[in-house]
């Protein structure tokens, strides 16, 4: 038998799903922002280029913040066109970088290239996660 002295209970509790923190993802974004601030005065490139890289990683911290902190910014198809266009400007990057550099910097070119790949495979993978991987994110 019911009590009609008990007040009604909501569903509601168990219908609102609720999204996960990324605390490492946070902290990954702030490192990335930290580092591109940085090297960005370090560039010694012509405007373009530097206008250029700042655009195309403005686009990928952008997308990074969003995935950090869950947050819809403008439909996740942008962000899976940025994901090549990021990809493809760093291929760009690395190639032009061992062009100019003299064959005794290469060696110092290839260690930091190893130090810098896992970052940049967490940048990238973090986009990818924005764009495919965040239903939940997009489904509004």
């Amino acid at each position: 038998m019911t009590n009609p002295y008990q007040s009604p209970s909501s569903d509601l509790h168990t219908s609102t799903k609720t999204l996960k923190t990324k605390k490492w993802w946070k902290v990954f974004f702030w490192t990335i922002l930290v580092l591109e601030i940085i090297s960005i005065p370090t560039v010694e490139e012509e405007l373009s280029h530097i206008i250029t890289e700042i655009t195309i990683y403005g686009a990928i911290l952008t997308a990074l913040f969003g995935f950090a902190y869950n947050k819809r910014i403008l439909n996740k198809y942008v962000w899976a066109g940025v994901l090549p266009v990021g990809i493809g400007w760093e291929i760009y990057d690395l190639f032009k970088l061992l062009q100019q550099s003299n064959p005794e910097d290469q060696y110092i070119t290839v260690f930091a290239l190893i130090v810098v790949s896992p970052l940049l495979f967490l940048q990238y993978f973090g986009v990818y996660k924005y764009s495919f991987g965040s239903p939940d994110i997009w489904k509004h």
